[in-house]
């Protein structure tokens, strides 16, 4: 099956331009958040920038579900594709002593897919004690590190499967409340916390589909340099509090041994829980030219879906009947630097688990599971080469493995690998 994708490997890489293989050294690590644009222009606080994620993946078979970019169209199983454009401005008004009093972004993304915004927000910094801001508008959930950590600088081509499950478009609109203090003097220098109220379902939902609000939380620390810089720790907690409103009278709920059961009586207005708690941690090890990062995080909770579907519901109206299960994720990066910060390799490995009541053969249709109840693991490789700031190649091979279920379409080991082919242009 590995030889299949060979051809096209051959293909990407005799059409990087051999002027690419040059020497250049990168500002920060990879741990970092922050990303300063290559470009600004002559307006003062104003900056404008973006990245442009040109691609060709392919299938291992035609026409495969794939978290990997997206499904593949029925018979094919090859396409180039522009993951992401973005284009963004930013302004910031700071004081006379150079600390930040508002902040304003604006960001959109352009695909063969069409035009969409992906941030809209404004922050205001007090200025007594610069440590507090309040943001409002359209921003990204502030849970976990993984949702958070920019696709620009990510070493995988897309989040884990649980993250886009969980958290789909990564952004919803609402407020927030962060403590992060800007005084080098500050006891709380490298203490982070947000505390976000939410719509709940996401940008990528048709609208806000209930009133009820969802609360998330994270508080986390900026990396903290052990032994001489050798050893660089960070990581963080993150707490999901929200659900959906019930419009029907009937529920599923899923029990161990049981399967699924139904309860048809007094549930409309009933909210359905969406609960996550996580924790994440990250540690560079430095050894000379050579630097080696592991990133784990670790997420467990109940999500309200559907029974088809364990995905937070795009809309709800005509009304759906919503499915709670309890479920677990995680992820493990490691990322080893060969002999520079330019050129990388990349183990990944992530799992998702949207049913803890049951797992193997005991998923059975004829006891209500679909493929929705199915523990996904994926493993990944890759190389990632920075021929400089500006210009990033990614080579990516995802393999994922499914539980054997007695579930139609799943007994059996799904062919559905994919290879990501990715150029990366940044301004």
């Amino acid at each position: 099956m590995y030889k299949s994708f060979l051809p096209g490997i051959f293909v990407f890489l005799t059409i990087v331009p051999s002027a690419a293989f040059g020497q250049i050294t990168q500002e920060d690590s990879s741990i970092s958040h922050e990303r300063k644009p290559l470009v600004s222009v002559p307006i003062q606080g104003l900056q404008i920038g973006g990245y442009l994620q040109t691609q060709w993946l392919h299938a291992q078979a035609p026409g495969i579900a794939s978290y990997s970019g997206g499904n593949f169209p029925v018979g094919t199983d090859n396409r180039f594709s522009i993951r992401r454009g973005r284009l963004g401005a930013n302004y910031e008004l700071k004081d006379a002593s150079g600390y930040s009093k508002v902040q304003v972004t604006l960001q959109v993304d352009a695909s063969e897919n069409g035009v969409a915004i992906r941030d809209a927000w404004a922050s205001w910094h007090e200025s007594k004690w610069h440590v507090l801001s309040l943001t409002v508008g359209m921003f990204q959930k502030p849970f976990g590190y993984e949702v958070t950590y920019s696709s620009s600088r990510r070493e995988s081509p897309e989040r884990g499967r649980a993250s886009q499950i969980l958290m789909r478009g990564e952004r919803d609109l609402g407020v927030k409340l962060s403590l992060s203090a800007e005084k080098k003097s500050s006891k709380l220098k490298g203490f982070h916390a947000d505390l976000a109220l939410m719509n709940g379902p996401g940008i990528s939902a048709h609208g806000d589909y209930d009133s009820h609000k969802d609360v998330i939380a994270r508080v986390w620390s900026s990396p903290r340099s052990l032994f001489h810089n050798s050893l660089r720790l960070s990581g963080g907690i993150s707490w999901y509090e929200g659900g959906i409103v019930n419009r029907t009278a009937t529920v599923y709920r899923y029990d161990e041994g049981s399967g699924f059961f139904e309860t048809a009586s007094g549930n409309e207005g009933l909210l359905m829980h969406r609960r996550y708690a996580g924790a994440d941690a990250q540690i560079i090890m430095q050894r000379g030219k050579f630097q080696t990062e592991i990133r784990a995080e670790y997420l467990r909770g109940q999500q309200t879906g559907s029974v088809a579907s364990s995905e937070t519901p795009l809309d709800i109206d005509p009304p759906l009947v919503l499915a709670t299960r309890h479920f677990e994720a995680g992820y493990f990066y490691l990322l080893q630097q060969l002999g520079s910060t330019q050129s990388q390799l990349v183990l990944k490995y992530d799992f998702y688990d949207p049913n803890r009541a049951a797992n193997g053969l005991a998923i059975d249709a004829s006891k209500g599971y679909t493929s929705a109840d199915i523990r996904f693991q994926t493993w990944g490789f890759g190389y990632v080469w920075d021929y400089s700031d500006a210009v990033r190649l990614m080579l990516y091979y995802d393999h994922p493995i499914n539980e054997r279920t007695r579930v139609p379409g799943y007994t059996e080991e799904l062919s559905d690998d994919v290879f990501t082919a990715r150029l990366q242009f940044r301004f």
